[in-house]
């Protein structure tokens, strides 16, 4: 028979509140592809709390059915309550660890830093900024012929406003010289050839102060012919420095420089100057001036014969600067005027006749003489006394024709061989060299004084053309005291023209070397005013009247020719400050020891001709040097080694072996010492002319200087850069082949933000046109860092018959205008704020990609969808040009604005690299921002 309480009880049972909720543990898993974290818990505390009060009911547990309490106050639901929390705790960091495994979804440095290694893969630290500096030699007198600069010079920039000063050293010796401080182009062609000069129109004299007037007279010699004639008109350049005068009306002519002498030409010359062990000035000036001589030539003399290279730049730059005319030929200006002695003599007729009886035989009219027959011979001249007899009669062996005059006055400032003109009114102006000059005293022509008594002589090349019945004492002036004048070239009028690959200097310098590097700077000539800076590479030298540089590449910009000069004391130099300290004690018994550097961060740079970073730190044990390696892989227990790593804060550690992969430290008391440099990153990135300060003083140096903005710098690599990176050390397997090959290794490269890569074609073979840009937007120079270390990795680990060209520009603008309606309940400033910062993330550098164009929807809809836009008309969406500064809409953005649509270009794959432009990446001008108005609906 049934017990009445059992029924009740079963029927109780029966009624399911007992029986808890259903199992939900394990939960299913079920992970997307791209997840930036995956789903590994099969369950939280509820599910497994829930699953242990279901298991209470079920068959499988006889024995816990009889537990009819569900409340977490009994003892048995607070022990699975507990086992519930211990579930979710170990599902939580199970599903933490399989987080941890994937560099997608992993959050900790380490676990990002471990699956990176594990393919190779580190973050890149900082690149410190690299700056040509331009140094400045002493070059007064008593100063050294040469300054050595010395690896690890330091300067220091002067800071702006919320800047601090930065510290750079060279990084490399180089050897300065007070010549290299302003090479200046060739501004003036060269002067008029001997052959040239008498039929010269017009000349250049050099010198501001020549005193020269019009109707002054100038004697033109070319050392076989000489010509006087009368000046026109004077012009004075006080700004180039010369004074032009005019011999007729002809206009004003500028020549272009001359011809280099061809290499025939120098060879025939070579071949004909006897060479010696000593350059002779024959030797000299018959190879630099007249036939030309190669920067190779020149070695090989100075080489093969031992010509001493700073004598023989002595001795050129003491060489005027003007043509190589023979013996007397040249312009000589005659500055003084004199009549001849007799030419204030009364008058025959009016003389007392009581002084012509006195005189027996009565003397002869001197301003009608007659011959024996009684002809007449006109009034005396000017080798004549008053009787008509020469003063110095012919000699039969006489070398060339020649007679004495006199003068009114004695002229001791007139030198044998110097030039005087005859002067009448009826003939032309007859220049004739001066043999003797003395003083004497003379009474004729009624009249007696003191004298000068010249020797004159035909000139050279001329029959005798002086005895000439117009040259009477009356009717002649002398012209004389002749001065020698430096003679000049036309001035180059022709600006250095954009691309021109070929420089003529104004003088003979045979310092300068192949691949050596110089400043130039000056005034642009496309915008007068600003002042634009380049860096030249000298590809070959040749040395003529004037040195002519042929140029590694053509020049940037177009140059008005006065304004420039090049500075050849250029020496690179890196961001960072050497320092040295005493890291501790080795220790023989610890495995792994390790130190951290108390200065940071520490200054990785790309050494010359170095392809990747390379860090500043060296390590001292025991007074030798360890190596720095990536890793302890494959490396011994003697292995003098250690490894570098870098924290998130910038301290940098060194790690040492232990003994079976790297040695451990020997034991010694402070026996451990670091020398490294400290300062990194972008702060590094200097302007123009900001580096002024000599940390470090070279004997012979005053002044320091950087043309040229700092470049390359780049931050430490930050841990989101490795999800990115890391994969493409897989992809590439340290091989460039392929186009994404090209991109991928470049935009991990220190310094390069953005990389685009086409095929294109070079003119003879098919290359590779990589277009890139530096953090920000820096433009990158295509010879400088990082895009020549770039360079040099793609040759190595891509395909080195593959050339690749590197180019960069600025990031071009879009601009827009319009209204920006605010709800009512919004602050309007608060509004445009947040409009302002949408408008940067959707459209900043780091958002945007090469190619890419922007549409006006895309702008509306990222401007509508900012809490508090009520409405948004854009009525101005145009692209921008930057020019000398200022900001301007271009003309062709009309189309671009009616389709609501602005592109952005990119070359063509395979085209020409020669005249490709580079890939265009397009971002938001937020200065435009002001033509956007915000108010309230």
């Amino acid at each position: 028979m049934n017990n009445p309480l059992d029924a009740s009880l079963q029927a109780l049972s029966n009624c399911g509140c007992c029986t808890g909720t259903n199992v939900q543990t394990p939960a299913a898993i079920d992970n997307r592809p791209g997840l930036a974290a995956i789903d590994f818990r099969v369950g939280v505390h509820s599910q497994f709390k829930a699953t242990l009060l279901a298991s209470l009911a079920s068959q499988q547990y006889p024995a816990l059915q009889q537990l009819r309490s569900r409340g977490d106050s009994d003892f048995s639901i607070a022990l699975l309550d507990t086992f519930a929390c211990m579930a979710d705790v170990l599902t939580f960091y199970s599903e933490r660890i399989a987080n941890e495994a994937y560099l997608r979804t992993a959050t900790e440095r380490r676990s990002v830093l471990e699956l990176a290694r594990a393919i190779g893969y580190e973050l890149a630290p900082g690149a410190a900024a690299a700056v040509l500096l331009a140094f400045t030699a002493e070059a007064g007198r008593g100063a050294p012929a040469v300054a050595v600069i010395p690896k690890g010079t330091q300067v220091q920039s002067i800071p702006g406003p919320g800047q601090k000063p930065q510290t750079f050293e060279t990084a490399l010796d180089f050897t300065a010289r007070a010549a290299w401080n302003a090479l200046q182009p060739r501004l003036r062609a060269a002067p008029p050839k001997p052959e040239t000069l008498l039929a010269a129109s017009q000349l250049y004299l050099a010198g501001t102060t020549t005193n020269l007037k019009r109707g002054d007279v100038l004697v033109l010699s070319s050392g076989t012919e000489a010509m006087a004639k009368r000046i026109i008109d004077v012009f004075v350049h006080r700004e180039l420095g010369h004074t032009r005068v005019q011999f007729n009306d002809a206009p004003e002519t500028t020549l272009a420089p001359l011809a280099q002498p061809s290499a025939s030409r120098a060879a025939e010359a070579t071949a004909s100057v006897p060479l010696g062990p000593q350059p002779t000035q024959g030797i000299v000036d018959g190879l630099f001036l007249k036939a030309g001589i190669s920067t190779a030539q020149m070695q090989e003399f100075r080489h093969f014969y031992g010509w001493d290279v700073v004598k023989v730049q002595k001795h050129l730059n003491s060489l005027p600067r003007v043509s190589l005319f023979a013996a007397n030929a040249g312009v000589f200006a005659v500055r003084a005027r004199v009549a001849f002695f007799g030419h204030n003599a009364p008058k025959y007729a009016t003389l007392p006749f009581t002084d012509r009886e006195r005189r027996l035989p009565f003397p002869k009219d001197w301003d009608q003489l007659t011959d024996p027959t009684g002809a007449s011979l006109g009034p005396s001249r000017i080798w004549q006394d008053s009787q008509g007899n020469d003063l110095n009669p012919p000699q039969d062996n006489a070398p060339d024709p020649q007679f004495d005059v006199l003068l009114e006055r004695p002229l001791p400032e007139v030198v044998a061989g110097s030039w005087l003109v005859l002067e009448t009114e009826s003939s032309a102006l007859v220049p004739l060299r001066v043999g003797r000059n003395s003083v004497l005293s003379r009474a004729d022509f009624a009249m007696s004084s003191q004298c000068a008594r010249l020797n004159l002589k035909s000139a050279i090349g001329n029959s005798d053309p002086v005895k000439d019945s117009a040259y009477t004492t009356r009717g002649t002036t002398a012209h004389l005291q002749s001065e020698p004048l430096e003679v000049l070239g036309p001035p180059i009028a022709a600006a250095l023209a954009q691309g021109l690959t070929t420089l003529e200097l104004d003088r003979i310098d045979t310092t300068l070397a192949v691949e050596q590097t110089l400043m130039l700077q000056g005034e642009d000539a496309n915008l007068p005013g600003t002042t634009q800076c380049e860096l030249v590479r000298i590809a070959d030298i040749r040395h003529s009247d004037v040195t002519t540089l042929t140029l590694q590449s053509g020049l940037l910009f177009s140059y008005t020719r006065p304004t420039v000069t090049l500075n050849a004391n250029v020496v690179p130099a890196t961001h960072g400050e050497t320092t040295g300290e005493v890291l501790g004690s080795g220790d023989a018994a610890e495995p792994f020891q390790r130190f951290v550097l108390k200065q940071q961060p520490l200054t990785f740079t790309f050494p010359p001709g170095a392809a990747r970073l390379e860090s500043t730190l060296e390590i001292w044990v025991d007074e030798l040097r360890w190596r720095e390696v990536p890793t302890f892989f494959s490396t011994g227990p003697q292995d003098r080694v250690y490894v570098v790593r870098l924290a998130d804060d910038g301290s940098t550690s060194v790690h040492f072996g232990d003994g079976r992969q790297g040695a451990r430290l020997p034991s010694g008391r402070e026996n451990v010492r670091a020398v490294y440099r400290t300062g990194s990153g972008r702060e590094g990135l200097v302007e123009p002319e900001q580096i002024a300060l000599l940390l470090t003083q070279p004997l012979g140096i005053k002044g320091v200087t950087n043309p040229l903005a700092s470049q390359g710098a780049a931050d430490p690599q930050p841990l989101a850069a490795a999800r990115v990176n890391a994969p493409r050390t897989v992809l590439t397997l340290d091989r460039v082949v392929s186009l994404q090959d090209y991109e991928d290794f470049a935009r991990d490269f220190p310094g390069v933000e953005k990389a685009h890569a086409v095929w294109a074609w070079n003119g003879q073979t098919r290359g590779v046109l990589l277009t890139l840009l530096g953090p920000g937007g820096q433009v990158i120079d295509e010879q400088g860092q990082p895009a020549e270390p770039l360079r040099q990795s793609l040759v190595q680990q891509g395909l080195p018959r593959v050339p690749v060209r590197i180019v960069s520009q600025p990031p071009s603008l879009f601009a827009i205008g319009g209204v920006v309606r605010v709800q009512p309940d919004r602050l309007a400033a608060r509004v445009q704020a947040d409009v302002t910062a949408a408008l940067r993330a959707a459209f900043s550098f780091e958002a945007r990609r090469f190619g890419q164009g922007v549409a006006l929807s895309e702008v509306i809809a990222v401007i509508q969808n900012v809490p508090g836009v009520a409405l948004v008309n854009v009525s101005r969406f145009y692209k921008t040009a930057l020019s000398a500064g200022v900001v301007t809409q271009t003309e062709s953005t009309a189309s671009d604005q009616s389709s609501g649509y602005l592109g952005a270009s990119v070359p063509v794959d395979g085209a020409s690299a020669l005249l490709a432009e580079p890939a265009e990446l397009l971002m938001f001008d937020e200065p435009s921002l002001s033509q956007l108005e915000v108010r309230a609906l």
